[in-house]
């Protein structure tokens, strides 16, 4: 595995939360937003996070059982389940 055989992902805008007590919608960090959608399909899918080195680069690998990114028609990247994989 090379880091180079990884592609990136594409959204279409920022990611804004608004939590208790905040009177405005404000803008997440990159590394917010990661972390938020993580611990969701955590809790959803059973992600699990692997931390390794390749190319000699620090990587956190997060493994999505029965999914697999895809491409809306704008070229947003989207996450797909793969069901008639799910019951091997």
């Amino acid at each position: 595995m090379s880091f180079e055989d990884a592609v990136p992902l594409y959204a279409p805008l920022p990611l804004a939360i608004r939590t208790r007590g905040e009177k405005r919608t404000r803008r997440v960090k990159r590394h917010e937003a990661l972390q938020a959608v993580l611990g969701a399909l955590g809790t959803a899918s059973h992600v699990k996070a692997l931390n390794r080195t390749i190319d000699h680069i620090p990587v956190a690998i997060a493994l999505i059982p029965h999914a697999k990114f895809g491409e809306d028609q704008d070229g947003n990247t989207t996450l797909l389940e793969e069901m008639e994989n799910k019951n091997k």
